[in-house]
């Protein structure tokens, strides 16, 4: 599961990266979503898992908007911070955790290093409260003041810590609460994505193109969800899932001469609504 994770990005969920990376990791979650060898409900089990630590990361989607001189770091897509003490349950600490991680991710892609630290601030905060301490160490933090300029080095530092914390979850069987905070991430991603863009289909193809390739992953992540039917946290927020994924289902699509996916605007403003209404959602549970 750790070396899926690592492969696919850095962190843990997100959105995009470049047309290779992206079409590699669409190519490993086709050949999962393909394949006939799995014949029992644990090993059923365990390819949806893999889904789940397959899903597109924040610095993925930061990487394509960074190629796009024309958009600027929006420090107002992010979560109010205020809103950190509200979280009190395990599953809007979970959740909004990942949220968290993706932003300072997207703050870090953009050297926005107040920002960076200010958040780094917030997930330990949350994390002291799942049981993660340290999830930040000062020696974290002192190497990102020393490396700020380098973006591997951050993503690099930051990817660790998550590791830690998922190694720990791992340990003490709370695997449930590793997908929350990775579902958390891949959702808050989702939605800097389709705002930075301001839901427009035209404003930036290589984005919406991403997009649109999020089907297959939503897809196999609703198999996992269902799998998970009976976790009593999980189930919480399988309904807005599987209602973002058929709303997927239902896109129309065309493919432009360059190979690009092109979704109806109409079919896009749905997508963007649910989105930005699950993330909200997040946001909203104490």
């Amino acid at each position: 599961m750790k070396k899926v994770f690592l492969i696919t990005f850095t962190i843990f969920i997100v959105l995009l990266c470049s047309c290779e990376k992206n079409s590699s990791t669409q190519q490993n979650i086709q050949k999962i979503a393909d394949t006939d060898t799995v014949t029992t409900l644990d090993e059923k089990f365990y390819e949806a898992k893999q889904i789940v630590y397959s899903l597109p990361s924040p610095q993925e989607i930061s990487i394509i908007l960074l190629e796009d001189k024309n958009i600027s770091f929006n420090p107002a897509l992010l979560d109010n911070l205020q809103n950190v003490d509200n979280y009190n349950s395990e599953l809007s600490l979970a959740l909004n955790m990942g949220v968290i991680i993706a932003d300072i991710t997207y703050a870090a892609m953009f050297k926005e290093n107040d920002q960076v630290f200010n958040y780094m601030d917030a997930a330990q905060k949350i994390a002291d409260q799942l049981g993660l301490l340290n999830y930040f160490t000062q020696q974290d933090v002192d190497k990102i003041k020393q490396n700020f300029t380098d973006r591997d080095q951050v993503m690099n530092i930051i990817t660790k810590a998550y590791m830690r914390a998922d190694a720990k979850l791992q340990e003490d069987h709370r695997d449930n609460i590793g997908a929350l905070i990775l579902i958390g991430g891949w959702i808050e991603g989702l939605y800097l994505a389709v705002n930075t863009i301001n839901c427009n289909v035209q404003n930036n193809p290589k984005v919406v193109n991403s997009i649109a390739e999020q089907q297959l992953s939503l897809s196999l992540l609703v198999d996992f969800l269902h799998y998970y039917s009976n976790d009593k946290l999980l189930s919480q927020i399988s309904k807005n899932i599987y209602q973002l994924d058929k709303i997927f289902q239902n896109v129309h699509t065309t493919i432009d001469k360059n190979g690009n996916i092109i979704i109806d605007k109409n079919d896009f403003k749905r997508i963007c609504a649910k989105v930005d209404s699950i993330r909200n959602g997040y946001l909203n549970l104490y």
